[in-house]
């Protein structure tokens, strides 16, 4: 802005209501998750608007993320923007039940028991060992889509199951 002398800091302060991001987080459609806007907030977000609003909610009760008061008696300026103009990391609480679960076979078999006991198995020619069964590391059918959200970006998890990338849902 030109009213501020040459190497005042309050001149690289951009009005956050003329920013792309604000039109549409304030488009009279946006809660709506199916028109154009809901979508586009929903690509972009990752979320849609009415599951953000319920998320602003409750970091409100955190007093951290809680918005400033209003005004010149609090000696504060004026208040903070929303959280998802803030731009803080939300610790994610269920990150958790992500994490793949890993099966650990017994330390010792009855296979591996007896053959320690009998000594070393003789061996022939080596060949190729042959596997049986499903690969699960293989990616699911193109054109699987998720059947919450309808997205097309979906991988296998190591148990074989099928997860979308978006939404987290898991699904034989």
């Amino acid at each position: 802005d030109a009213s501020f002398a040459k190497g005042d800091q309050r001149r690289r302060l951009l009005d956050p209501t003329t920013s792309p991001w604000w039109e549409l987080i304030n488009h009279a459609d946006v809660r709506d998750p199916d028109s154009a806007v809901g979508k586009k907030f929903r690509r972009k977000f990752r979320l849609p608007m009415c599951e953000v609003d319920a998320l602003m909610v409750q970091a409100q009760k955190v007093d951290e993320w809680r918005d400033k008061p209003v005004g010149l008696g609090h000696g504060r300026g004026p208040a903070r923007h929303p959280l998802i103009l803030k731009g803080d990391p939300i610790p994610e609480p269920l990150l958790h039940l992500l994490k793949e679960q890993t099966k650990k076979a017994p330390a010792t078999t009855r296979r591996g028991q007896r053959r320690s006991r009998d000594g070393p198995r003789k061996r022939g020619q080596e060949s190729e060992t042959k596997r049986s069964g499903n690969v699960h590391a293989a990616p699911p059918k193109a054109g699987t889509s998720c059947p919450d959200c309808n997205s097309l970006s979906v991988s296998r998890t190591s148990s074989g199951r099928i997860r979308c990338d978006v939404c987290r849902n898991e699904w034989r």
